[in-house]
């Protein structure tokens, strides 16, 4: 930190020191290079997959092209995710 407080280096970056606090902890040493590493490798490891992502791009498209109207295309979706996940889902 080079003798800068978490206070004079969130003001700086407009963050709050406990953002600041939390990146510094990430990793030790503290590198930006190893906390992007880090970063990446935890984001592949969470939210959906790009292989599922890629199909329902795939799918949604298909059924646009056939003339189905957003409406119906996102509903088919919104039930077949229900479907998928054995759950109700909470209304938009």
């Amino acid at each position: 930190m080079n003798g800068k407080s978490l206070f004079y280096i969130a003001r700086q970056l407009n963050r709050s020191k406990s953002t600041i606090n939390y990146e510094l902890g990430r990793v030790s040493p503290y590198t930006a290079i190893q906390a992007q590493i880090d970063y990446e490798t935890k984001r592949e490891s969470c939210g959906c997959k790009r292989a599922l992502y890629l199909e329902a791009i795939d799918h949604i498209l298909s059924h646009l092209k056939k003339g189905w109207s957003p409406e119906n295309v996102a509903d088919i979706f919104h039930n077949a995710i229900q479907c998928r996940s054995g759950g109700q889902m909470a209304d938009k």
